[in-house]
């Protein structure tokens, strides 16, 4: 009976180990990107706030790819008073403008912001990474069952800073 005991005690703290485990790995996970065309792909820890993010409030025209081709979009980013990014954006459809937001945004790295996308057509993932001096980003956009990517542009409007 005694061996009984010790393998039900030996079963259960190995699962103690396990869920401790699982919980570890379901916070470091949190620093962890979702699976990309690249693999997993390292993240930094978010804070509220980066220092760069106040560098990339202002309207940048450039080419957001509609899904058919790529078509005249601005993006606009505003920096909230808790420091957060978000902003809007329109492409300019043969049918008419299609207007978006822009929300959820974090720092992947030093000038990388990754945030939620939402229009007319769904929501997805944005990424763009800015140029030293946060006047362009290059960036592209997914849909969240699809690893294709999509080119989302820009160039800042000339003294709007």
């Amino acid at each position: 009976m005694s061996d009984l005991i010790c393998l039900i005690r030996s079963i259960a703290a190995v699962s103690a180990t396990a869920i401790v485990g699982w919980g570890a790995i379901a916070q470091a996970e949190t620093t962890l990107d979702r699976p990309t065309l690249g693999g997993w792909a390292a993240q930094r820890p978010v804070t509220s706030a980066e220092p760069w993010f106040g560098k990339i409030v202002g309207r940048y025209p450039g080419q957001i790819f509609n899904g058919d081709s790529p078509v005249p979009g601005t993006t606009e980013f505003t920096q909230g008073r808790d420091g957060q990014i978000a902003g809007r954006y329109e492409m300019i459809e043969s049918t008419g403008p299609a207007l978006g937001t822009i929300t959820n945004c974090q720092a992947l790295a030093d000038r990388t912001l990754r945030c939620t996308w939402q229009d007319k057509y769904g929501e997805g993932l944005f990424e763009a990474t800015f140029a030293e001096d946060f006047n362009s980003f290059e960036g592209f956009w997914r849909t969240p069952d699809s690893l294709q990517r999509f080119v989302w542009n820009g160039a800042r409007v000339t003294g709007d800073r």
